[in-house]
């Protein structure tokens, strides 16, 4: 039977759409299911969720470790007023004042070029530690009405997504037949898009990833470091850095996305245009979609599409991409 690559390309980008408004609309049913709960309700299972995912990635407690899973629970009850505050007043005038004022301040902080980068990092955190109080502040001055309006919105929301995060993750490995290392397994972003590619493997007996040779190899596409090399031959990036200049961005491509200088830490696809034609994104942890790309975005674009031609063509350009051992990160 011969392959239609067309075909196959729309059914991947059907499947990945399908999937990330599953996610979507599942998380919105919790997030109504949760609302009847009292504060302090929402904030143990929100705890109890912290400290699950930390076991499931096996992070073992020790003072070396800031993500393990004292901390990280440690780290969401300090930072709870704050986050809660900002996700509830985020578009009024007088939040985007302190923000505006945390952007100069960060700006001028990041241009001193007569301080060390220590001296950097720890003015940096003292301006975090500084708008963290101020936003406090602001919380305090609320009525106790509010108070709880805004904790039990950002409470509800942040349970919702991790739940909603954990099934996506379940029904990946339910089709993988097999765990993922979960000393690897940072997030949904970039396994919830190449789970469609499986699909079509099984479904039409080819092999797209013709470097994966066994299960141990799965981790090669499932991250999205690793799955820049072993898709290197299909990796597009604009001379510049920047993912809004890349030549023809096309939907079902995907979109790694970098911040600073440590590479790609985050995969989206574009599924759509807005009304000016610039690309729309959508993602998984967090599951999101109409999801804009910031003109200064940096990062790099993945043809699936020349990808799928080729192994309908039986032409792929992986046949002799030697992987790279798999490192634990992201």
């Amino acid at each position: 039977m011969k392959l239609n690559a067309d075909k196959l390309y729309q059914e991947y980008i059907e499947d990945v759409i399908a999937r990330n408004n599953s996610a979507i609309d599942f998380e919105n049913s919790l997030v109504d299911e949760n609302e009847s709960l009292t504060v302090e309700e929402l904030k143990e299972k929100a705890k109890s969720l912290i400290t699950e995912n930390n076991k499931y990635r096996k992070l073992k407690s020790s003072p070396e470790r800031k993500s393990n899973v004292v901390n990280n629970v440690q780290c969401f009850e300090d930072k709870l007023i704050y986050n809660a505050y900002c996700l509830t007043f985020w578009e009024t005038k007088e939040f985007e004042e302190i923000r505006l004022f945390k952007k100069k301040q960060v700006e001028q902080i990041n241009n001193n070029k007569e301080i060390s980068k220590e001296e950097k990092t720890r003015r940096l955190k003292v301006l975090n530690e500084f708008i963290k109080l101020k936003t406090e502040n602001k919380f305090e001055q609320l009525s106790p009405q509010k108070k709880e309006e805004c904790l039990k919105k950002y409470l509800t929301m942040y349970i919702a997504t991790h739940q909603a995060d954990k099934k996506v993750r379940e029904d990946i490995q339910e089709f993988l037949g097999h765990p993922v290392d979960t000393t690897l397994d940072k997030g949904n972003c970039t396994k919830a898009i190449i789970l469609s590619l499986l699909k079509l493997e099984k479904k039409y007996d080819i092999k797209i990833f013709k470097n994966i040779k066994d299960k141990k190899d799965i981790e090669n596409i499932l991250h999205p470091k690793q799955l820049v090399k072993t898709l290197k031959p299909y990796v597009k990036q604009s001379t510049t850095g920047i993912i809004g200049n890349t030549e023809d961005i096309k939907i079902g491509d995907i979109c790694l996305l970098s911040w600073g200088d440590n590479g790609v830490s985050h995969a989206m696809m574009c599924y759509d245009f807005d009304k000016d034609c610039k690309p729309l994104l959508l993602g998984f942890s967090s599951n999101t979609r109409n999801h804009p790309i910031r003109e200064t975005q940096r990062g790099l674009i993945i043809d699936i599409k020349a990808l799928i031609e080729d192994t309908c063509k039986g032409k792929s350009k992986l046949k002799n991409n030697k992987l790279s051992p798999i490192t634990n990160e992201r």
